[in-house]
């Protein structure tokens, strides 16, 4: 410590991006000294050194020197010498084996080109070879093919024929029998107009139909036929002494619609001068009215839904019936009330189903009754055969 603090510090300036001096600032002060010491001692023995062969030795390094690079030189002569003879030699030997190369290598292209052309040559020659004989069989086989295609367009044709001619006896067979059956309905109409042309009846449609049938039910009633223009009256007004009823018939093979129901409907609220309606289905039923002989009141007038009228003419007969039962005692029978109503046809129902069911057990008698009479005659004819009698 004592000897620190007499220590003097000089300042020594030194360049700062240098590596050395980077490398010097980093040791400890003890380590710097050193190296400045070291360095100092090193350069002044290479300075005295450096001044000696100056001095001496410098004329004897330099013959050294001198003679050794003589000698370096003329080795370097000599080797440059023989690098250039051996240069030339194999400069000389490498267009030589250039040539051979080249001479042999043309041998050789030519060797392969002739060995690739026959081997060319031969298999082309199998391949050619192969298809020839492939050609040869498919030759053959579209020769047989043909054949047999003769042969099937053959017996195509005659089996055409011979269905054309099969065809034509039948088409003529047809055309025969179709012919005897349009003379035979020709007979059969010509039968029908003639008895069409007696006959009461005024014509086979619907209004025809219904028209005979009032005729026959109604011999003292007024009955008007009204057309399509005639707006809301139906297509019969029935007239007697006290009322006036509008009938309308249906001809379809279904149900009447629903459309016909409505208009139906509208032509009894629009028609002042009917008291009363018949809706006449002649061959089928009447949709939404399930059941036959359906009553119900529109604007208070009665109105009955009848089915295949055709097939049961006195319904509308019993239809009309009970219409003038209920217009008669209307008086004293209050027909706008829905109560009243709803009994009316609770019994108007109830009377018809009585009705049907007489009907149906009146039918069901005569039919066994027949039957009865059928079975008897069939005994009686038995016995006669027994007897060796004819009936």
């Amino acid at each position: 410590m004592d000897n620190h603090e007499n220590i003097t510090l000089t300042e020594i300036l030194l360049p700062e991006n240098n590596k050395y001096v980077k490398q010097f600032s980093s040791f400890s002060e003890e380590k710097q000294l050193q190296i400045l010491k070291l360095g100092l001692s090193t350069f002044t023995y290479s300075t005295d050194k450096f001044k000696t062969v100056i001095n001496g030795e410098k004329e004897d390094i330099i013959d050294k020197l001198t003679g050794k690079h003589t000698k370096e030189m003329n080795d370097i002569n000599s080797i440059n010498s023989s690098l250039q003879s051996t240069i030339r030699k194999l400069e000389k030997e490498n267009r030589e084996q250039q040539k051979i190369f080249k001479n042999t290598l043309n041998d050789k292209i030519q060797d392969e080109k002739q060995s690739i052309k026959i081997n060319i040559n031969r298999i082309y020659g199998e391949k050619i070879q192969e298809l020839e004989n492939k050609i040869h069989v498919l030759e053959e086989k579209k020769e047989e093919l043909n054949n047999q295609n003769h042969l099937q367009q053959k017996e195509y044709y005659e089996k055409i024929i011979q269905e054309k001619k099969q065809s034509s006896d039948e088409i003529n067979k047809v055309r025969l029998d179709y012919q005897e059956k349009i003379e035979e309905y020709r007979r059969q109409m010509e039968i029908f107009q003639k008895v069409n042309q007696n006959s009461t009846l005024k014509g086979q449609k619907g209004e025809d139909i219904m028209y005979n049938i009032l005729i026959e039910l109604f011999p003292g009633c007024q009955i008007d036929t009204h057309t399509s223009k005639e707006g809301h009256k139906g297509d019969f007004s029935l007239i007697d002494d006290t009322h006036r009823g509008m009938i309308e018939s249906k001809n379809y093979k279904k149900n009447v619609p629903k459309n016909e129901i409505q208009k139906f409907y509208n032509d009894i609220e629009n028609n002042n001068e009917i008291d009363y309606a018949i809706l006449c289905s002649l061959k089928s039923g009447v949709a939404n009215k399930p059941k036959d002989f359906t009553l119900e009141f529109i604007n208070g007038k009665p109105a009955i839904f009848l089915h295949k009228v055709k097939n049961s003419k006195k319904s509308v007969y019993l239809a009309y019936t009970v219409c003038k039962l209920i217009l008669k005692n209307m008086d004293c029978f209050d027909i706008t009330k829905e109560e009243n109503q709803i009994k009316m046809k609770q019994i108007v129902k109830s009377y018809f189903q009585n009705h049907k069911k007489i009907v149906s057990m009146s039918n069901d008698y005569n039919k066994n009754v027949n039957e009865m009479l059928e079975k008897q005659l069939d005994d009686f004819n038995t016995i006669l055969k027994l007897i060796n009698m004819t009936s």
